[in-house]
């Protein structure tokens, strides 16, 4: 996936500009001639904090797995949660507030809700029907586990982002796909839901079991939840796409031949699980960082309803203990990427950029240089904000060498793993008080040099972190 990668790298004489064409704006949300939306069952939602969840502390309720409950978990996941002029704001960050992402549900033997196949329409809210009888084992066969109760399966809508990003779209697939995630996975962690995370799926049958036009639809991840179900279905089940008859999202819908090439090539035509990451060693100058019992404060529910991307930053500094919690709750463990954090004022710790490895929770001294900054913002399309945030998290990847460990497959892995931690990192500044917003677009030669990566890293993905100004009520 390197060569993709590359072809879609902005440079500042490269970057050009293009007209959108506004007469194929596409939907942000998707319907079916055939089929009238059925309301969600009445949603219950999990009463855990937000920082028990994110530390992994949540002590979950215990309780049996429930249509009502499942209602919470899809609007915590991908709901809508504000409207402003022109847009229905999500609970999930999206690029360009595009929204590529649509959410597929499977039940089988879950009290209060009939078994079959839905898809998510998160504008009423409520369920399309796509599909009666249990289709947990057709999902769980093409994802290479065993079946669950629920089966949650987030794809992507190309033509969302290529309408605005052109070829380099697929990456925001890929990162949405990770935010959509890590909102589901926290929200069936706060009920402490058993789940299993599955982005090694065959994909072309398990697309022929959504019914999806796989050309312009592709599934991009799976998270199974729950107990076995006893019936979990026929194996075979597929839908066909003439019986749902989705409506087209836009008048005429685009599509770009580098973003189905670099897909095509990623596909599996049988399921895979992803190779074991190598950790890093941890060299003798890191920094220890402590681990911290969940603070008080707004519970995941409350905090993924008011998560907004924001950008008002002011450089202040801020307490170690913040910089520490923000860090451990949102990068968890060995990843397909890796992390740099460009700190600026911070009681306790040097302005400079560091390493951070999760699996030690260290920062690693990588440059003494207070104005770094200002070289990631300059790099970052000349966006002087981003100056003005106390810290900015740039994961990155060596490309080459995931490939020859995962396949092509591992640019999807280190992708959609950077969106989930990047979703991750939304909601521990939320909870703090702070803004947090996510930057795709940068020069990428560019970044990798401000940041001081090593030839044959790439960045992936930006986030700028801080506190914030304040409006007076």
């Amino acid at each position: 996936m390197i060569d993709y990668h590359e072809a879609t790298s902005y440079s500042p004489h490269s970057i050009g500009g293009h007209h959108l064409e506004w007469a194929h704006q596409p939907n942000p949300f998707k319907y079916y001639r055939r089929l009238v939306p059925e309301p969600l069952p009445q949603p219950r939602m999990p009463t855990a904090g937000v920082w028990e969840v994110l530390l992994g502390k949540a002590p979950g309720q215990s309780e049996e797995l429930s249509g009502s409950i499942l209602a919470g978990v899809l609007l915590l996941a991908g709901g809508v949660t504000a409207k402003v002029p022109g847009y229905h704001l999500r609970a999930a960050a999206s690029a360009g507030a595009l929204y590529p992402c649509e959410l597929y549900l499977a039940t089988a033997g879950v009290e209060g809700m009939d078994d079959g196949l839905w898809h998510f329409a998160p504008e009423l809210p409520g369920l399309h029907r796509l599909r009666q009888g249990p289709v947990a084992l057709a999902i769980a066969e093409r994802a290479g586990a065993e079946p669950r109760q629920a089966s949650f399966v987030i794809s992507t809508i190309f033509w969302r982002s290529v309408w605005k990003y052109r070829a380099r779209g697929w990456r925001y697939c890929l990162l949405d796909s990770g935010h959509v995630l890590g909102n589901l996975e926290l929200a069936l962690d706060a009920w402490g839901i058993q789940r299993q995370r599955v982005l090694g799926f065959a994909d072309r049958p398990m697309a022929a079991v959504l019914g999806l036009a796989t050309q312009d639809e592709a599934v991009m991840a799976v998270e199974l939840a729950g107990q076995r179900p006893v019936d979990p279905g026929d194996p075979q089940v597929e839908v066909a796409v003439k019986e749902l008859e989705p409506e087209p999202v836009a008048p005429r819908v685009g599509r770009d031949a580098v973003v189905l090439a670099a897909h095509g090539r990623s596909e599996l035509t049988l399921p895979a699980p992803p190779p074991p990451w190598p950790a890093p060693a941890l060299s003798s100058g890191a920094i220890r960082l402590k681990r911290h019992k969940p603070p008080g404060g707004p519970s995941l529910a409350e905090t993924i309803a008011t998560r907004r991307s924001q950008r008002n930053f002011v450089s202040r500094p801020v307490k170690l203990e913040e910089l520490e919690l923000v860090l451990e709750a949102g990068l968890k463990g060995a990843q397909a990427f890796r992390t740099s954090v460009v700190m600026g004022p911070c009681q306790g710790l040097s302005p400079g950029v560091y390493d951070y490895l999760p699996e030690y929770h260290a920062l690693i001294p990588r440059s003494a240089a207070a104005e770094a900054r200002f070289a990631v913002a300059e790099a970052a399309l000349g966006q002087a904000w981003i100056a003005q945030a106390v810290m900015v998290v740039v994961m990155w990847a060596e490309i080459e060498k995931l490939q020859r460990l995962g396949g092509p497959r591992a640019y999807r892995y280190a992708m959609i793993e950077a969106g989930v931690a990047g979703q991750r990192l939304y909601l521990a500044a939320t909870a703090l008080g702070w803004g947090c917003c996510g930057v795709g677009a940068f020069y990428d030669e560019v970044l990798a040099k401000a940041v001081g990566l090593r030839p044959g890293a790439w960045p992936l993905y930006m986030l700028a972190l801080g506190p914030i100004k304040r409006k007076i009520r």
